[in-house]
């Protein structure tokens, strides 16, 4: 029953926090808990550890069984110009490596920092202070 509720949310994770949050409502403690998942989806369960996360998530009051959105730094490696960037690579020389690619891309991004620095009229200083945030920057020391 919950496998065919997960499977239309479309995400299998989401339905069995639904089913953590029911078991925690009604008293269940977290390794019966994970024991009863494991018997129902094997191994496409979340981990222990996961359960008594959520467990303990709920018992404290938790009411959603989304993760919260965090205030982080958003992507900016996936994006359609990244994406346009690393198809238009692959498609002129299929032999390249990911090192490769990534060594390419890399260049361009800090080519793009040196033109953005520039354009935004801080002049010479501007391009020095990009170039002295890259120097020891490479693929190879990430």
């Amino acid at each position: 029953m919950f496998l065919s509720i997960s499977k239309k949310i479309g995400d299998l994770t989401f339905g069995i926090t639904y089913v953590i949050k029911f078991l925690t409502n009604e008293n269940v403690g977290p390794n019966e808990i994970w024991c009863r998942l494991r018997a129902q989806y094997g191994e496409s369960t979340l981990s222990k550890t996961q359960v008594k996360f959520w467990h303990k998530e709920f018992r404290g009051g938790r009411e959603a069984v989304q993760n919260t959105s965090h205030l982080r730094r958003p992507r900016t490696s996936i994006s359609p110009e990244n994406i346009a960037a690393v198809r238009d690579l692959i498609e002129g020389n299929r032999w390249l490596t990911v090192v490769e690619i990534c060594q390419e891309l890399w260049e361009r991004a800090v080519h793009h920092q040196k033109r953005a620095a520039a354009s935004k009229n801080f002049g010479p200083m501007g391009t020095q202070a990009v170039e002295r945030s890259t120097k020891n920057c490479s693929y190879s020391n990430l």
